[in-house]
């Protein structure tokens, strides 16, 4: 993260766009749309995978997992069910019951779940539990990590650094976000 951020100082754009989701959320109040980082979890509710056969899946690592055989997170088939059956079935109420970080074992007291989310069928992958088990969850010990850093850098407060991160969570220009570019309609005035 050090070396691509002295990229960007160079001039080299260059954005990290896991941490930039993470600083949208520490930073500011705008939602990013990133379905695991979501709680409940946006899987099956932000977006869906239709396969070629009208299965219906809360997400592509879920139609993969029925590829290698395991149907759990069939929400139904398009051909056969109604949209009720399929948005408001076992599978789409179990993800929203089992995936609110806000009441999950081991999130529900954690400093970081506001910046967080759940991912229930990678849970399941891990564990076979859609909840999931925290104190042995990669993904969890690797965003607590990523957030630490990134409340560390924010805590320097170094101003080179805070510009970068801004030009990242604002998709604009270092020299813009700096000042030191003026669009093209400011000699107008």
């Amino acid at each position: 993260m050090k070396y691509i951020i002295r990229l960007n100082l160079k001039g080299i754009r260059f954005v990290e766009y896991y941490s930039t989701l993470l600083l949208s959320r520490i930073l500011t109040h705008f939602p990013t749309g990133f379905v695991d980082l979501q709680s409940p979890s946006g899987a099956g509710i932000c977006g869906v995978i239709y396969d070629y056969n009208g299965d219906v899946y809360p997400s592509d690592e879920a139609r993969m997992l029925a590829k290698m055989g395991d149907k759990r997170f069939l929400m139904g088939n398009v051909f056969k069910d109604t949209y009720y059956e399929i948005f408001h079935g076992k599978v789409m109420t179990e993800i929203v019951e089992k995936s609110c970080v806000e009441t999950m074992p081991g999130c529900a007291t954690c400093a970081f779940q506001i910046y967080c989310g759940a991912d229930p069928i990678r849970n399941y992958l891990e564990t076979k539990d859609i909840v999931g088990h925290r104190p042995t969850s990669d993904f969890c010990e690797k965003n607590k990590e990523i957030i630490k850093f990134l409340f560390e850098i924010i805590k320097d407060n170094d101003e080179d650094v805070q510009d970068v991160l801004w030009s990242w969570i604002t998709k604009r220009d270092l020299k813009e976000i700096r000042g030191e570019s003026f669009s093209r309609y400011s000699n107008q005035y």
